[in-house]
C-alpha cells in the first residue's frame, strides 16, 4: 500500500492522512444509514483498520531509534485507553434512549453515538493534517 502511494507521490504521513479521510467517509456513510452500501462501508472500515497502524511506523520515524520501543508502548497505551473511553461513551450515549425491547435500542441512539465517534475522528484527523501542513512549512 505504501509503495502504491509512493508512486502517486505520497509519503507515509500523507498516505495515513488520505486513508484517514477514506475512513471518515465510510463512517459518515454508516452514520447516515446508507443501507445499500453498508457492506462496502463496513468492509472499508475493516480494511482500513490494519493500514492505520502505519501511524506506529510514522511516529517511530520521528524519534531516535533507541526510543522506538517507548514510542510504540506509548501509542499502545493511548490506543487501549482511548478504545475503552470511546466504547464506554458510546454505551452511555445509547443507554440514554429507552429500549424498544429488552437489549434493543432505537436506531437514533446508534446514529447519535456514531455521530459522536465521527466527530472525534474528524477532530483527530484535522489535528493530524494541520500538523502535516505546519511541518511542511517548516521544511
Amino acid at each position: 500500500m505504501v509503495a502504491g502511494a509512493a508512486r502517486l507521490g505520497l509519503n507515509l504521513l500523507q498516505t495515513v492522512a488520505v486513508l484517514g479521510l477514506v475512513f471518515i467517509a465510510a463512517l459518515t456513510g454508516l452514520m447516515l444509514q446508507w443501507i445499500d452500501g453498508s457492506l462496502f462501508l463496513w468492509s472499508t472500515l475493516a480494511f482500513l483498520t490494519n493500514p492505520m497502524s502505519m501511524t506506529y511506523l510514522a511516529l517511530s520515524q520521528r524519534f531516535d531509534p533507541g526510543m522506538a520501543a517507548r514510542v510504540s508502548t506509548g501509542i499502545n497505551a493511548l490506543v487501549l485507553v482511548g478504545s475503552f473511553l470511546i466504547q464506554w461513551l458510546v454505551g452511555r450515549v445509547i443507554a440514554r434512549w429507552e429500549p424498544i425491547a429488552p437489549g434493543v435500542y432505537p436506531p437514533e441512539a446508534f446514529r447519535v453515538s456514531f455521530a459522536l465517534v465521527l466527530g472525534c475522528v474528524v477532530l483527530a484527523w484535522v489535528w493530524y493534517v494541520i500538523s502535516l501542513v505546519i511541518e511542511h512549512r517548516r521544511a
